[in-house]
């Protein structure tokens, strides 16, 4: 096929997944950037004003928030020296703010034109006595902004930058009052920039921020219009993107709790939240409880990074305290909705996904990941996922993306997702069966995913509580011939060692044994190994040489392999363990 079809062909395969709407709102996006900009206008007869009870709402909400850690890795003397860290660099914007400079990533400028600096000195101010000036300091790069970014100008009005922009700037009016730059017209004026620019040709994170941006600058200014018009569109939203488990439909656990700390500004800033609202965030806070390591931090599924939000277990805590809510006793197991399963409890917990690309129509931050999992042990993070480097196209964004940087199984050097250009998605495998069962000492998964190129893949995850034995075991069919990988991937601290037949991983004081089954060789990658195995990615930016250990097996028609994963004190036991996970198998056919 020619390289032109090839693209052509491409094009159809991610095309044919989309809402037409979608397809509709993008066309019209571009014809938009052909025409003259045109600007709301100010109602000059009704000045807009800030709702002082709103403010102040706000405000406690930042005092609460900044007592849970919220910012608490910000650097407030690079701040006031206009040292700016985003995505791993730092700029030094003391002499020019780089708000179009093109030498710093798309993405780094649109973090600096969403106002997260001002936010984080805001935080400051409750916890930092030098912050006395912070407010003049941070009034001056509102006004920098306006004078270098006349409406419409490229990143600083794309409609993303801009909604994070609402939040940060009524935050920041909340903690610095009259003194600082982002006025009540201001954000009115950029509101109804927004409104008119929703991302509905993107959907998904995009879509959500952007109207609860909206409610947000309606409730400030009391803007009772403004206010009606973007809670139906929450609304709408909320009850699209919201499953019923509590879990966003993106199956991102970053994108989940950026939505959570929005949601909660929002409902600081409203007299009275509507009951849709309170119960969806409620719901989004029990899920982000049962997700979390015992680190209490997030699985870095699905694009997801540290850093680009609050922590997820002081993020819980926060939730607990403004919602009033109660911290369970026990958290669930089987998220059924969102497709995520955690065996184990306490300090040893594997926290497996069984979803598919997500949504059909925007899976924009999906990975090709059936059944990848993460697992600590001992309060320790042991095998881990890749993570997310970044969102420029680059090496180290394919591999994130990438079957290699999961652990999973590869099948004959082949992708089960046709990932292209940063975000977007062609074929894709689906997930068609993830059945859970607990009984007696025992959790099961069970779950099949077809691949686009026509192969069953099967995994089977049992935890025994008794014994501490997880069992990996992946049956793959279809082909002829089958060469399958199976990757486990160990935080960069992990050192492995292999001893009478099995490996053993140490990481401080946890310690794993490890004995792979079905294998026709085991590879040892001392971390990173060329562009495409062997890299973490915790945070956007950065790229960590990790460890991995890679299973070889081949085969025709049929072929099983996977991974026994135990207390290595109990290695004389795993013979045993691993004969009765055999034995259930070959019962089940």
């Amino acid at each position: 096929m020619s390289g032109r079809r090839a693209t052509l062909a491409l094009y159809a395969r991610t095309l044919r997944h989309l809402r037409p709407q979608q397809i509709a709102w993008r066309l019209l996006r571009m014809v938009r950037r052909r025409l003259p900009v045109r600007v709301p206008a100010e109602d000059r007869r009704t000045p807009a004003h800030y709702d002082g009870a709103s403010l102040q709402r706000l405000r406690e909400f930042l005092a609460v928030a900044r007592a849970h850690g919220l910012d608490a890795d910000a650097d407030p003397l690079a701040l006031r020296d206009d040292i700016f860290t985003f995505l791993g660099q730092s700029v030094d914007c003391e002499a020019r703010m780089p708000w179009q400079d093109k030498s710093v990533s798309r993405l780094w400028r649109y973090q600096l034109h969403g106002f997260r600096t001002a936010r984080m000195l805001a935080a400051t101010a409750f916890s930092d006595a030098a912050a006395l000036g912070d407010a003049a300091h941070a009034a001056r790069w509102v006004e920098d902004w306006r004078r270098h970014n006349p409406p419409g100008a490229d990143v600083a009005w794309d409609s993303h930058p801009t909604s994070e922009r609402l939040f940060n700037w009524v935050l920041s009016s909340a903690a610095f009052g009259a003194g600082y730059g982002a006025t009540a017209a201001r954000c009115t004026l950029q509101a109804a920039w927004l409104e008119a620019r929703i991302e509905y040709d993107l959907c998904a994170n995009h879509v959500l921020k952007e109207v609860m941006a909206l409610a947000l600058v309606g409730e400030v200014t009391g803007n009772a219009a403004l206010r009606r018009r973007a809670w139906a569109l929450v609304e709408e939203q909320v009850s699209e993107q919201t499953l019923p488990d509590g879990g966003h439909y993106e199956r991102s656990p970053m994108y989940h709790a950026q939505a959570l700390f929005d949601g909660l500004v929002l409902h600081a800033a409203s007299a009275g939240a509507p009951a849709f609202f309170d119960s969806a965030l409620r719901r989004m806070t029990h899920f982000l409880e049962d997700l979390l390591h015992p680190d209490g931090d997030i699985p870095l599924f699905s694009d997801a990074a540290f850093g680009e939000t609050m922590p997820g277990g002081a993020l819980v805590r926060l939730s607990h305290e403004l919602l009033g809510m109660k911290p369970r006793e026990e958290t669930r197991p089987a998220l059924l909705d969102s497709g995520f399963f955690v065996l184990g409890s306490g300090a040893d917990r594997m926290i497996l996904k069984a979803a598919g690309p997500s949504p059909a129509y925007q899976p924009g931050h999906a990975h090709a990941d059936p059944f990848s999992f993460e697992l600590s042990v001992a309060g320790q993070r042991m095998i881990v996922d890749g993570g997310c480097h970044g969102y420029a196209e680059s090496p180290l964004r394919g591999y994130c993306r990438s079957v290699r940087a999961h652990n999973t199984v590869c099948i004959n050097g082949e992708e089960p997702m046709e990932a292209w250009d940063v975000f977007r998605v062609g074929r894709r495998y689906q997930v068609t069966a993830a059945d859970w069962e607990m009984s007696g000492h025992a959790s099961t998964l069970r779950g099949v995913c077809r691949w686009p190129q026509g192969w069953t893949h099967a995994r089977y995850a049992r935890y025994d509580r008794d014994t501490g034995f997880w069992a990996v075991v992946d049956r793959v069919d279809g082909g002829d011939p089958l060469a399958v990988e199976s990757c486990l991937h160990f935080h960069p601290g992990t050192e492995l060692t292999k001893k009478d037949g099995f490996w053993i991983a140490t990481r401080g004081e946890a310690r794993l044994g490890i004995l792979p089954e079905g294998a026709d060789r085991i590879e040892r990658i001392e971390g990173a190994h060329g562009p495409d195995q062997g890299w973490y990615c915790p945070r956007f930016g950065a790229a960590e040489p990790a460890p991995t250990l890679v299973l070889h097996a081949k085969g025709a028609g049929r072929l099983s392999c996977g991974w026994m994963l135990f207390p290595p004190e109990g290695a004389d036991r795993v013979v045993a363990a691993l004969e009765a996970v055999r034995m259930e198998l070959r019962q089940e056919g």
